[in-house]
């Protein structure tokens, strides 16, 4: 995760340096603004790429990976463009939910597959 933060923010420190356009504000916003779409939509499908069919009924496995593969992006560009409260809140926000929410999700799920379990022994039933 701490490469796909860097990776981003490189990118929007990079693309804010060019000495052509920062003379112009309009030119600039633009960059940006294209940066930050390309940047999160390339990182959308590398998340993407980690999303597994799992065997149950509607079960995906990797949806918290590649979600926090997004927010990772979405934090070192915020970094890299020097949005330092969206950077401090959306990093506070993100640890809140990966590691003291992790035990409710964890919960959220064993209930849900012993729901599962449930009604594929009611669906063997003649």
């Amino acid at each position: 995760m701490g490469l796909v933060c860097l990776g981003a923010a490189m990118v929007a420190v990079t693309a804010t340096h060019i000495p052509a356009i920062t003379q112009d504000p309009d030119a600039l916003s633009r960059v940006i603004q294209g940066v930050i779409q390309g940047v999160m939509a390339g990182i959308g499908f590398l998340g993407a790429g980690v999303l597994v069919k799992g065997q149950g009924r509607g079960s995906v496995k990797g949806m918290t990976t590649a979600a926090a593969i997004w927010v990772a992006a979405a934090i070192g560009m915020a970094a890299g463009l020097a949005s330092w409260a969206v950077f401090l809140i959306g990093s506070a926000l993100a640890l809140l939910l990966i590691v003291a929410l992790h035990p409710v999700e964890v919960w959220l799920e064993n209930k849900a597959v012993k729901r599962d379990r449930g009604r594929d022994k009611d669906d063997e039933q003649p």
